[in-house]
């Protein structure tokens, strides 16, 4: 909910912007999370963020199927985002 709407307004855009360059300036991985549209993957890629999980990448789902997923030598995910920090547990 917080990037769907954080994402709609500029003032929110820039507060995800300096959130994600602030973590990265102390040397923190950023994995955004709630990843549900294109847009959203988009803006987080041109906001130096390209670690992200959410329904637009895959739905919950067994651990096998997860692990057959992330552990691919080829990525799926559109623009190179890769897919991190999914639930270890069957939902």
């Amino acid at each position: 909910g917080f990037l769907s709407e954080e994402v709609a307004t500029e003032r929110g855009r820039t507060v995800v912007r300096f959130s994600i360059t602030l973590a990265r300036e102390l040397g923190i991985e950023v994995i955004a999370e709630g990843v549900e549209s294109e847009e959203q993957a988009a803006f987080l890629l041109r906001s130096g963020c390209a670690c992200a999980q959410g329904y637009l990448y895959a739905r919950p789902m067994p651990v096998p199927d997860f692990e057959e997923l992330a552990f691919r030598t080829e990525t799926p995910f559109p623009d190179g985002a890769r897919i991190a920090a999914l639930a270890g547990k069957e939902v």
